[in-house]
């Protein structure tokens, strides 16, 4: 994790930021010191032309592969950016020291809790704390401003612009008063940082996530939701994000801290989070310092929708990276969706804001009331098929029941699952897809990346079905012709399975096994219950046929 401030207390970075000249000045031309967790700071200006030159030299000295700590990643926090010293902050120095910050080591610790499930020789040997432009004269923008209170009404926490940040009368280098360019603050430390993880290792994507964020910043960085707290509420709160920010702010790498940040949380939120974050695009259990510790290992139950949950997620990669792939290619989302982008003619999907689409084939439909095992959810009409049986759907013509009533609707069909436990997640394919899936989970995508594939047929009304698959070495920038873009077609009335496209990646690996649902036959049980392998509880509700096909050029088979 990197944050912008600069600490006074440390000459090296501190003494080399002043000798750039690249740091944000007060209006008199002396440098701006703020109040952060590491004490008084400076902050960069990224305006300034020596910003980069200096911002590289520390990630290229930090992160040294030799000498410092490689990384392929980089968290970048705080970047709103954030300044706990109150206006005017006169003595950043003195404020900080009153304010006890930064905060004094915390004790040395003399106790542990046994970590479940592990044996002796692997427990800690002591406990884990439960405690956290330079202006050169000319100025742009409209003069005789108030740029401290802007004249309209502000949704802030205390109701003022120039609150916990860079104070909005400052000025950066071109003359650019920060009341203007704060919503760049964050976009400018992003680039910066992404050009630096580049110079030290070219041609190898940097993977950024990023807490503050603006528009066209998704080309750049992901983004994660910020300190949430640990209840239902933002649990449901972190499926709205992960559409809007996904599928409307183009910021596809996005996600929210799973279990909660603040405060405690408890086994079947954290298992219900664990499963429903392994659907987010970035997925990770991060927690407060003061909460007690939430690692999913600390309650079996907790640990067992997790593993199920990581599993599945495994699996589908290489279906989730095709959808990546051609988010990029113009902007068309296609990783997380509404319900109301893939059915824009069904009024029902407009207000329905805790179900979405992972990629265009998957239908997610987690339960979202407190402590519940039943959820009533929205299918558009069409032929849908339960991703962890196989069972078909057909949707659009009989009533159900919603909220205890009747219910038919113009297009689709409300639909209400009882007994789900906290494990599980409801997932539907959309007919006239074919999902690419490797055939067992890993702990790694090294490992991962070594497994053959299965693919799932999902015929439609016509009986027919389509997917693709993106191929590359998954790190290059600059993949030039070392792809393959495969697409697959499947029709059921001549029985055929057809792959073609371009075939420039040599993966190494093959299709062993097709399973078209929805005909007859039995689907092959890969273990008992949800998330040991997809459709591995179904029986009876598709037609699976063991292959021996490579992904180096086209064919096609019969699937009778």
């Amino acid at each position: 994790m990197v944050d912008p401030p600069i600490s006074v207390d440390d000459p090296a970075t501190y003494d080399k930021l002043m000798e750039s000249e690249a740091y944000f000045r007060n209006n008199d031309g002396s440098v701006f010191l703020a109040g952060m967790w590491s004490g008084a700071t400076a902050f960069v200006d990224w305006f300034h032309p020596n910003a980069q030159e200096y911002w590289s030299s520390l990630i290229l000295s930090f992160f040294d592969e030799k000498t410092g700590v490689d990384v392929d990643a980089i968290w970048i926090d705080m970047n709103e950016p954030a300044n706990f010293c109150p206006y005017p902050c006169e003595d950043a120095i003195a404020w900080s020291k009153a304010a006890g910050i930064p905060p004094s080591p915390p004790p040395l610790r003399d106790s542990w809790r046994e970590m479940p499930g592990f044996p002796d020789s692997l427990q800690p040997p002591s406990a884990k704390s439960l405690s956290k432009r330079q202006s050169s004269g000319e100025r742009i923008g409209l003069p005789g401003r108030d740029l401290l209170n802007p004249p309209y009404p502000l949704g802030t926490v205390d109701g003022i612009i120039y609150g916990g940040t860079i104070f909005t009368d400052r000025y950066q280098y071109g003359g650019y008063a920060f009341y203007d360019t704060k919503n760049l603050f964050a976009s400018s430390m992003m680039q910066a940082t992404r050009n630096a993880m580049l110079e030290r290792r070219p041609n190898k994507r940097p993977l950024i996530i990023s807490r503050s964020s603006f528009a066209g910043d998704g080309k750049r960085s992901g983004h994660w939701t910020g300190d949430n707290i640990s209840s239902w509420d933002h649990y449901r709160i972190s499926i709205r994000q992960n559409i809007e920010f996904a599928a409307i702010f183009q910021m596809p790498t996005i996600g929210a801290d799973v279990c909660g940040f603040n405060f405690q949380t408890w086994p079947t939120l954290c298992s219900r989070w664990a499963v429903l974050g392994a659907w987010y695009p970035f997925y990770r259990n991060h927690a407060d310092i003061t909460a007690p510790f939430q690692e999913f290992y600390r309650w079996p139950e907790v640990s067992d929708a997790a593993r199920a949950a990581i599993k599945t997620r495994y699996q589908l990669l290489d279906y989730f990276y095709t959808e990546f792939h051609y988010q990029t290619v113009d902007g068309t989302p296609s990783t997380i969706l509404p319900l109301f982008y893939l059915y824009p003619h069904d009024p029902v999907t407009l207000d329905i804001e805790l179900q979405f689409f992972y990629g265009s084939a998957l239908l997610i439909s987690p339960v979202t009331d407190d402590e519940s095992t039943s959820v009533t959810f929205y299918l558009p009409k069409g032929i849908w098929y339960d991703f962890w049986t196989g069972e078909k759907l057909s949707i659009g013509s009989s009533f159900s029941t919603q909220g205890g009533k009747a219910v038919k609707a113009e297009n689709g069909e409300w639909i209400t699952l009882q007994d789900i436990a906290f494990d599980q997640i409801p997932v539907h394919i959309r007919s006239g897809t074919i999902i690419p899936l490797r055939v067992d989970g890993a702990k790694t995508t090294t490992q991962l990346r070594k497994l053959d594939f299965e693919l799932v047929v999902a015929p439609n009304e016509d009986g027919k079905a389509e997917g693709r698959l993106w191929l590359d070495d998954g790190e290059s920038v600059d993949t030039g012709s070392n792809t393959s873009e495969i697409l697959v077609e499947y029709d059921t009335a001549t029985k055929k399975l057809r792959v073609g496209g371009r075939f420039g990646y040599k993966s190494g690996v093959k299709i062993r096994k097709v399973t078209v649902l929805g005909e007859g036959g039995s689907v092959a049980t890969g273990g008992e219950g949800q998330g040991q392998s997809p459709l591995g509880a179904g029986k009876g509700h598709g037609r699976t046929v063991d292959v021996d096909m490579g992904l180096d050029e086209g064919f096609s088979i019969y699937i009778g």
